[in-house]
């Protein structure tokens, strides 16, 4: 890596190019004149007027050399320390049947709850560069989809697997939040958090919601709760003899049982009834869990000034030395 320590001395090439082309129009003006070009034929010019021509030329590199030494080239590199106390994240995400409801619409195109559910949470994991997340997938029962990971590219890749009925149709809410909480006990970080979507009520599983929730409150885990869907009646696409057809239904969520979660574990609930809501939900989320990072900058440079000083010194003794001799001459 080049740089400068005071490059505003390359100003200096503004006045040392105008000179030097002013005396470059005065040695061309010095010119004689002959009635016939023929006579000049086979004229060539001597040593001492070639000498004299590439002085101006010798001084124009001296000062450049000069103005780069006084520009302070330097070289070296720059690294970086960074130090940073991160948030361990569990998401959990319900896969269950109801979750191909398409009342959630992108460029005004219906799309499932789940797709959209996949798309905000990557956004969100991209906002995240200093934080270990996982995933977690539910239905009948809880899943790890993916362990505390640092490599966002490799999350990226199992959000992109995630698929409705990966984990069964029904909506184990306690046990998915007693596995997210049981992934995170044991570790030591500035924050430990779960957020977990779902579109339903717990209609399965060992572990009850409140049961769960007073167990990550007891670990000090503070689990952010999504409501997903709009309320009334929604499309589900059902499979039919005849191919599939779209029946509208009433997909029951517990939001008390939501709400009472994120209250006891110091967290917030939340109800996104579109995509813009649930975009805006991760954002907030985003906000109050911060990462403490810190970045050390270190520079490491050694200046170069000195070649170009000793060059043009060294071109300054030829171009006086030729000087010299042409007096002589």
């Amino acid at each position: 890596m080049i740089t400068f320590a005071t490059p505003f001395a390359f100003l200096l090439f503004i006045p040392l190019i105008f000179f030097f082309l002013r005396k470059r129009k005065k040695l061309t003006a010095q010119t004689l004149h002959f009635s016939h070009s023929e006579l000049l034929q086979g004229v060539k010019p001597s040593f001492k007027t070639r000498l004299f021509l590439s002085l101006p030329y010798l001084r124009f590199i001296v000062l450049s050399l000069f103005i780069i030494a006084l520009a302070r080239p330097q070289k070296g590199h720059t690294t970086f320390e960074v130090k940073y106390q991160g948030v361990d994240i569990m998401i959990a995400i319900d896969t269950s049947r109801s979750m191909t409801a398409l009342d959630f619409k992108v460029d005004h195109e219906p799309v499932n709850r789940l797709e959209i559910i996949k798309s905000v949470v990557k956004e969100f994991v991209k906002e995240r560069e200093y934080d270990r997340i996982g995933l977690i997938v539910f239905g009948d029962n809880a899943y790890t989809q993916s362990p505390l990971t640092m490599d966002h590219n490799l999350l990226d890749s199992f959000i992109d697997k995630i698929k409705i009925g990966i984990a069964g149709d029904a909506t184990a809410i306690g046990s998915a939040l007693g596995l997210a909480v049981k992934r995170l006990k044991d570790l030591k970080s500035k924050s430990k958090i779960v957020i977990l979507l779902t579109d339903g009520s717990n209609t399965a599983g060992q572990l009850m919601p409140l049961k769960a929730a007073e167990l990550a409150k007891k670990l000090k885990v503070k689990v952010y709760t999504i409501g997903v869907g709009s309320k009334g009646d929604v499309p589900i696409p059902v499979q039919t003899p005849f191919g599939m057809r779209y029946v509208r239904q009433q997909v029951p969520m517990d939001e008390k049982t939501l709400q009472e979660i994120a209250n006891i574990t110091g967290g917030n609930y939340y109800r996104a009834t579109d995509y813009e809501k649930l975009k805006g939900i991760y954002e907030e989320i985003n906000k109050f869990e911060k990462s403490d990072v810190k970045i050390k900058e270190f520079h490491n440079f050694t200046d170069k000034y000195h070649l170009f000083l000793v060059s043009g010194l060294l071109l300054l003794l030829i171009e006086l030395i030729i000087s010299h001799l042409l007096r002589k001459i």
